[in-house]
């Protein structure tokens, strides 16, 4: 199993309500039809808490985590090398343009996943 994982800061004019409501409801949706390989994509948004032992919150890099796993290597190639395409990466970059600090702070990668019965 293939799961590209994505780091993701919001926009600073954004609230962390905002920055949800318009992933879901517009990079989210907008995003599937571009991954019809992808058999699992999950966006899991930071809440930032208190420290038990020093009562300091912790600095965050990232407001969301996105994960997007693939059956093979060859069904993400398919989909992220459509998205690569230029037209296609023009879509991409302008929506994301609506959520995203910027796309230098991005980070995104790919792991192998081994999953243990337990």
């Amino acid at each position: 199993m293939i799961k590209v994982l994505a780091f993701l800061k919001k926009r600073p004019d954004m609230t962390a309500e905002q920055f949800k409501r318009q992933y879901e409801n517009g990079h989210a949706v907008f995003s599937l039809e571009y991954i019809p390989n992808a058999k699992k994509y999950v966006r899991r948004y930071v809440e930032p808490v208190v420290k038990p032992l020093t009562g300091e919150v912790s600095a965050q890099d990232f407001d969301a985590l996105t994960e997007i796993w693939f059956e093979t290597r060859e069904d993400y190639e398919k989909d992220f090398g459509r998205i690569a395409e230029p037209e296609i990466q023009k879509l991409f970059l302008e929506d994301e343009d609506k959520l995203f600090a910027n796309h230098d702070h991005t980070i995104m990668i790919v792991v192998d996943e081994c999953e243990s019965a337990i």
